[in-house]
This record gives structure tokens, C-alpha cells and sequence, in this order.
């Protein structure tokens, strides 16, 4: 049974048959184990943290009972059929949902730690927040926030991972998404929007991929440029001529007043009259001529920009990019930071979040500019205060409709996203480029993230450094940390699972100050270094130096890593190391599997448990001996995992425990300094909960040894990352 699994299990206990809490203060989760899940406990202990918070702080119970039916779309009860394997939706349903996403841990899946790492601390540390989020999520279908009088809305995600999609209703089937809660999903993907938040329309990727600037080919500003160039050209040659023509009008009238005054008889004067009336309408019909289109070439060569600023005013009412876990065009590697993908969304000018559509392909894509441009036109018409101007309005719409659906516009939108996020133009089919017009990937911003989440209008407290070696990381923290004010640093002793955010150059995660053997090394008053000498390397070099391999050990190790070698003397473990091929795997078994323990060793394990069956007669890798042992534990009201672990490092038959110092994010993992069994070397390791499994975090190589300048930094200040409610 999975997390989600046994959430929603704990959520159906704690509820009665109306949708309410029964019997919370007597609640409690058990440890359920399972050969290979060696952090099962951290879901236990989570839903112990969960179960407590509830029964400690009524504002939460309410929160959670508050739901009710009807939501704010109907594809979002769907959800909650999906979630839960149900057919009708009921108030209980709704209920079992809210709580069991409570319950459920979170962890990443895709390459969006830049959000994971702070939505986990929200819903660890600030679940009245998170159970608020879900609230707005459910009855708006968006997630608001106001920051120095500027509204920043992001709508619900359109998946809750990269297999399902809630779109136009969830697209995967029960049991699909695994481990995975769609609510808890979907919430950590609406807040990820947040992470591109862009004032500025010129920031947009839309924006560049219109070419509303007159000098982009192919682009809308060049079409309407070009055309009103033309246009002024004409309008100015014509008042050229009308000039023209106005002064010699000019002179004309001139001339028949001046004979007017010395004409000598009536007749004279009554003809003079005449031409100096017919002379004078023409003089002032050229006057008016000349005045409209000298406003008509004022308006002409301001229109560029009226036409602009109407489409920026209106493109950032009408659209949002968006982030969508579905696009993960690029693999990174597992632990680094996946490039976040933003998915073009049209409004359809409504309110109504679910009548909202995203934009998948280039059909779509020019659909939606077509639909768009036509809405606009009479809006426009009305803002023009140039009476000319509202039927060359109607021309442009016309023609800009027109040239969105060529193959050029479409073309041209390519190389302008690929000139904009400065990468080469591939030879391949324009659908299957990274950037396209209605879908990109980009880092995203993570202090955009936790200004605009946790309206923040300052800067955050941090410390940055890039380092030379993992020693070198493991210090840069422990005395980061020792120079805190126990105002911070105070909250860490007092829960060990209480977090910071920090980021290596590639990933966002949590450190955990408050954790066992790393809360004792900045707690030590004496010098850094000494203390990782003497309490991290020595015991642990120690341990490992006192193994010599025998011949027949040597070939029980061979098996396990799959090596044919032969071997015929006894060999120290750094000596057996040097003979096998260069490859972290390697590394990462023999931690895994060393000590070798005999039967004699095994039985008194045994016998520490009170376990009636007998262990194997032969020797056994303390990993198999980990495994055999915890075979005979179904459920226990505390980690038996951990226990064993505890308990076989004590007796000297398991390595010293890792340094565990922050948590991946990831199922399963943690990071943590771990001394190489054969080098003796510290190195940055991903392990599990109880350091019984791991591996070397060899990919990040160049961010450990000084080859990359890029910072590591760890934000210092928890509370300027807390929501205000």
C-alpha cells in the first residue's frame, strides 16, 4: 500500500459516515513495512506530524469540514472520483478528498522542484495555507495574490502530472498516477505558475513570437508598419501638393485683392468681387484639405503605437502562460532542476476559469489569435478617438486575420522564438522545436515564486558560495548556520523536521537544520573543521580500514556486483576497490552491503529482537541481513527499519550512519555526506532515511569540486517564506 494508498485509508477512519471527525484524539498511524520500501517511516511519521496538527489546532478541522458541494466545475468532482475509485460524488467523498491530500506527503515526480521544494514547506509547516489554497482552487479554479496593489492570478493546473490532464476532465484512469494525489498534484502545479509571473507583455513569449515590433519579418507590427508607412507616404506627398497648391491660392487671392483697390469702374469692380469670391472658397477648401490631412498624417504616425499599446492591453487580459508538468520535452538528470515547460492559455474573453483553453498545437494556436483579433475589433473601435481611424481599425483586423494563418506568420513565430531564447534553428519539423509559439521551457525564476506566493516585497536573507569540494559544502553550512541568532536557529532544535530552502546551481530543495548528526555539528562551539575530522571522518575511515576481504569474501562481493574476477590473497577494501572498474555503482553496493556478518553475529541479532526462527547458517552482507530480519515484521508501532539499523550500527556489524542534511525532495531520498567506503573520501550522497541504501551524486560532479562557479545558497530566514494569513 502506497502513501496515497494508506492516506485516503486514515482519512476513511477518521471520518464518519456524514463527512465529519470521529474519534481524532484517539487516532494514530502504525508502521506498515515492506521488504524493499526503506523509508516507509517518513509516511508514517508524516501522518503522525498530520493526525496531531488536527488534534492540536481546531481551526484545521474546521477548515477541512468547511468543503462543500457543489464545486466550482464539474471536472473537478470528477477528480475526486478518480482520486478515490468512486462513481457518485458525495459531501463525504469531497470530505475524504480534502483530508487524505492533508495526509498524503508530497514529493516530486517531474522537474519541478523549483515549486515542490515550497509548496512542501507550506504543507508541512503551514497547512492552514495549504488547505486555503485547495479551498480557492475548488470554488474559483485560481490562486490570487496581491502584492503593492498589482493582483497576480495564476488559474488551477491543467494536469496533475505528465500523465493526466484535467483540461476537459481527467484523461488517466484509477491507479495511473501512482503514488500520486491529484489534489496535492495539482496544487503544487498551480503554485509553479507563479514561478514566471511577467509584469511586462514585452517579456512574454507571445510577445515575441507576434513580432508586434515593425522590424521582426514575418511579424504582425511589420504587416501594420509597413502598410502605414505606405500610408504616410501618401497622406505626406499629398499634403505636399495640396501645400502646394495652398499658396498658390494664396498668391491668387492676394492678387485680386490688389487689383480690387484700384479698380476704376463697377463693372470692373463687380467682376473682381467675383473671382475674389470664387478665388477665396478655393483657398479655403485647400486650407481644410490641407488641415485633415495634415491630422491625418499626425494620426497615421501615432496609430503604430495606439494599435500596439490596444494589443498589449488587451493579449494580457485575453491570455496567460502557464505551467504545464506535461512538458517534459528535455530529461534532465534525475536530481537536477527539469527546465519548467509554460503552456500558452486563451480566455475566450469569460470569467469562468473552466471555459478557459490551452493551447497544444499550431491549428489551436492560430485559432485562438483569429478569435482573439476578431473579439477586439469593436473594443478598439470605441478606445480610437480618431474617427478615420475606427474604419482603418476594421482593415487591419481584416488583414492581420488573414496573414496569422499563412504559413509565413507561422514560420517566422519559430525563428523569432528561437532568435529570443538564442538557440539554433534545428532542421526538423517546427512542432517538435523546444520553443515553440504556444509552448516553451525556461528555468523559471524561484525568488519570483516566493514574492509572489508569499507576497514578499523585499528581498531574501541568503548566503551563496560555490565550493571546491563536498568537506568543503558540508562546512560552508555548518558555519553558516553557527552564525544565525537562536531566534532562527532555536525552531530547528525544537523540531528536526523543520526546513530552510536552499538550491545547489541545478535543483531547489529543503535543508533540515534540525536533523540528528548535523544539528550536532553547528551546535558544536568549537572549529568546524575539527569537528568534521574528528566526529565524521575518523569513526567512518576507521570502520572501513578494519575490513580485509579474504579470498572467498572477495568472491561472495564479486557476485553480488556481477564481476567475473578471479582473487587468491587477502585484500584490504581499498585494495579490492582499486582492482574493480571506475563506476559510482560500484561504490554505491559496496556501502549497501558491507560488513560481512557471520552467523554467530546474525543469531545474536536475532536474539536481540526475540525472533523465534533461526538465521542463515553462512555469512551474510549486512544489507541481507537488514532485509531477513524486517521479513518478519508486518505492522509495529515504531520504525522497525530504523531500529535495526540502530541497532546493528551499534553493535559494529553497519558503517557509521550518513550525515543527513536535507531532503531531495524525491521519494525515497535524502541528501547527505557519506565517507567513501574505499577512499575514505567525504562525498554528497542521495540515501535513504536510515542510510541503509544510497549513491553518489557523481552527475554533480562539476558543482562539487570547484570546476563550476556557479553558488550554492541557502536562504536563512524561514519566516520571510511564510504565508501571511
Amino acid at each position: 500500500m502506497n502513501a496515497k494508498q494508506r492516506a485516503i485509508a486514515l482519512a476513511d477512519q477518521l471520518l464518519s459516515e456524514e463527512g465529519r471527525f470521529k474519534n481524532i484524539n484517539s487516532a494514530h498511524a502504525s508502521y506498515v513495512f515492506s521488504p524493499d520500501d526503506y523509508s516507509e517511516g517518513e509516511a508514517t511519521e508524516h501522518m503522525q506530524r498530520k493526525i496531531y496538527a488536527l488534534q492540536s489546532d481546531p481551526e484545521l478541522k474546521r477548515l477541512i469540514e468547511s468543503f462543500s458541494l457543489p464545486l466550482f466545475d464539474a471536472k473537478y468532482e470528477k477528480m475526486i472520483l478518480e482520486l478515490l475509485n468512486a462513481k457518485e460524488i458525495t459531501h463525504r467523498h469531497l470530505i475524504l478528498a480534502v483530508l487524505s491530500a492533508f495526509l498524503c506527503p508530497l514529493r516530486q515526480r517531474v522537474g519541478s522542484c523549483f515549486a515542490t521544494a515550497p509548496a512542501i514547506i507550506v504543507h508541512e509547516e503551514q497547512p492552514r495555507q495549504f488547505l486555503r489554497d485547495l479551498k480557492d482552487l475548488l470554488y474559483t479554479g485560481k490562486l490570487t495574490r496581491v502584492m503593492v496593489g498589482v493582483e497576480y492570478t495564476v488559474p488551477i493546473s491543467p494536469t496533475a502530472g505528465p500523465t493526466s490532464g484535467l483540461a476537459s476532465g481527467p484523461a488517466s484512469g484509477p491507479g495511473e498516477l501512482g503514488d500520486e494525489h491529484l489534489f496535492l498534484k495539482v496544487w503544487e502545479y498551480s503554485i509553479a505558475s507563479f514561478v514566471d509571473v511577467k509584469t511586462e507583455f514585452s517579456r512574454w513569449n507571445l510577445y515575441e513570437s507576434l513580432g508586434l515590433h515593425h522590424g521582426e519579418k514575418g511579424g504582425i507590427g511589420e504587416l501594420m508598419y509597413s502598410y502605414l508607412e505606405q500610408s504616410l507616404a501618401q497622406t505626406n506627398d499629398d499634403l505636399s501638393k495640396t501645400q502646394q497648391d495652398y499658396e498658390i491660392a494664396f498668391d491668387q487671392v492676394r492678387s485680386v485683392e490688389a487689383r480690387l483697390k484700384n479698380a476704376a469702374t463697377e463693372s470692373e469692380i463687380r467682376r473682381l468681387k467675383t473671382e475674389h469670391q470664387a478665388r477665396s472658397y478655393h483657398f479655403s477648401a485647400l486650407e481644410n484639405q490641407r488641415s485633415a490631412l495634415s491630422e491625418k498624417s499626425h494620426h497615421i504616425a501615432n496609430f503604430f503605437s495606439f494599435l500596439i499599446d490596444q494589443f498589449i492591453e488587451r493579449f494580457q487580459e485575453q491570455f496567460q502562460e502557464i505551467y504545464d508538468a506535461r512538458m517534459q520535452e528535455i530529461l534532465p538528470n534525475a536530481y537536477d532542476d527539469a527546465p519548467a515547460g509554460f503552456r500558452l492559455l486563451y480566455k475566450h474573453g469569460r470569467t469562468h476559469v473552466g471555459s478557459w483553453s490551452f493551447i497544444y498545437n499550431a491549428e489551436e494556436y492560430v485559432q485562438a489569435l483569429k478569435e482573439f483579433f476578431r473579439s477586439i475589433e469593436h473594443p478598439m473601435q470605441e478606445a480610437c478617438e480618431w474617427s478615420q481611424g475606427k474604419e482603418e481599425i476594421s482593415h487591419f483586423i481584416t488583414r492581420i486575420i488573414h496573414h496569422v494563418a499563412t504559413e509565413e506568420f507561422l514560420t517566422s513565430s519559430f525563428y523569432r522564438m528561437a532568435k529570443a531564447h538564442k538557440v539554433p534553428m534545428q532542421n526538423i519539423p517546427l512542432e517538435q522545436m523546444e520553443k515553440k509559439p504556444w509552448a516553451y521551457t525556461s528555468g523559471g525564476t524561484l525568488t519570483t515564486l516566493l514574492k509572489t506566493y508569499f507576497k514578499r516585497e523585499g528581498s531574501f536573507s541568503s548566503e551563496a558560495r560555490w565550493v571546491e569540494s563536498p568537506q568543503d559544502l558540508l562546512i560552508f553550512l555548518l558555519d553558516t548556520l553557527k552564525t544565525l541568532a537562536p531566534k532562527v536557529t532555536d525552531p530547528f532544535g525544537k523540531d528536526p523536521k523543520k526546513r530552510m530552502l536552499m538550491t545547489s546551481p541545478t535543483h531547489v530543495f529543503s535543508l533540515l537544520p534540525g536533523h540528528d548528526l548535523f544539528k550536532r555539528g553547528w551546535e558544536d562551539p568549537g572549529f568546524t573543521y575539527t569537528w568534521v575530522r574528528d566526529k565524521i571522518l575518523k569513526p567512518r575511515r576507521a570502520f572501513y580500514s578494519a575490513i580485509t576481504l579474504a579470498p572467498h569474501e572477495q568472491h561472495l562481493l564479486l557476485e553480488e556486483l556481477d564481476i567475473t574476477q578471479r582473487t587468491q590473497i587477502p585484500l584490504t577494501l581499498s585494495e579490492f576497490r582499486s582492482s574493480l572498474p571506475q563506476d559510482p555503482n560500484i561504490d554505491a553496493k559496496l556501502f549497501e552491503l558491507l560488513p560481512l556478518i557471520t552467523p554467530a553475529q546474525a543469531d545474536e541479532l536475532y536474539l536481540a529482537f526475540d525472533l523465534k526462527a533461526r538465521p542463515p547458517s553462512k555469512p551474510l552482507f549486512r544489507r541481507h541481513l537488514h532485509d531477513e530480519i524486517l521479513s518478519h515484521y508486518e505492522i509495529a508501532n515504531e520504525d522497525m527499519h530504523e531500529k535495526v539499523a540502530r541497532l546493528m550500527e551499534e553493535r559494529n556489524l553497519a558503517p557509521p550512519r550518513p550525515l543527513i542534511f536535507a531532503d531531495t525532495n524525491w521519494p525515497t531520498f535524502y541528501f547527505s555526506f557519506v565517507v567513501n567506503p574505499a577512499s575514505g573520501v567525504i562525498e554528497l550522497w542521495r540515501t535513504d532515511k536510515i542510510g541503509l541504501t544510497g549513491a553518489p551524486m557523481s552527475d554533480w560532479g562539476p558543482y562539487l569540486d570547484g570546476t563550476s562557479k556557479h553558488p550554492w545558497r541557502l536562504f536563512l530566514r524561514p519566516h520571510e517564506y511564510v504565508s501571511p494569513l
